[in-house]
């Protein structure tokens, strides 16, 4: 296996059991700070989510976000971050419209092949999450062959061979 995606294998139990403590905390978050949250991960295809290329992504998702919201001159009430087997996750408390946030996230998810590997989920207060949808903005493309990218992680369209290639080819791009 290539070492940028080596680590260790996690069940369907471990990420449905991350699922749950993920909700707990989002819960946490907004009933502690009053503030909707930006919840990041990493798209990550396959049985390793901790690797050396989440760590990666997930170092330049953090940067991008952190940078967007100053630059929105947001207030960021906390930051708490996640790692465990089931990857990296990051969850920002901020004072500011749940829409505002959520077209933040598109902004930085949509803006080139690293981005669209990017999973930034925005909860309004009441922790409905806030949709492309509700903004008018289209669903996410798959990053291999343009469709809707649901469509495709559904119906198991590409292997995991063919995604953690083209995440590789990403990478290697990004680097220089």
């Amino acid at each position: 296996m290539d070492t940028l995606f080596s680590g260790i294998e996690i069940t369907l139990q471990e990420v449905l059991k991350n699922k749950e403590a993920r909700a707990a905390l989002q819960r946490e978050l907004l009933a502690q700070y009053k503030a909707p949250i930006i919840s990041f991960t990493i798209n990550m295809p396959g049985q390793v989510k901790l690797s050396p290329a989440s760590r990666l992504l997930y170092k330049t998702g953090l940067e991008r976000l952190e940078k967007a919201l100053e630059a929105a001159s947001f207030s960021i009430h906390a930051i708490r971050t996640v790692e465990n087997n089931t990857g990296l996750e990051a969850f920002f408390s901020v004072a500011a419209e749940p829409r505002l946030l959520k077209k933040i996230a598109c902004q930085i998810e949509d803006e080139d092949e690293v981005g669209r590997l990017f999973d930034m989920d925005v909860l309004a207060l009441d922790g409905v999450p806030i949709s492309r949808t509700i903004l008018n903005l289209p669903q996410r493309k798959c990053f291999i062959c343009e469709q809707v990218a649901v469509f495709c992680a559904r119906s198991r369209r590409h292997t995991s061979e063919e995604l953690l290639a083209k995440i590789k080819q990403i990478i290697m791009a990004v680097q220089g």
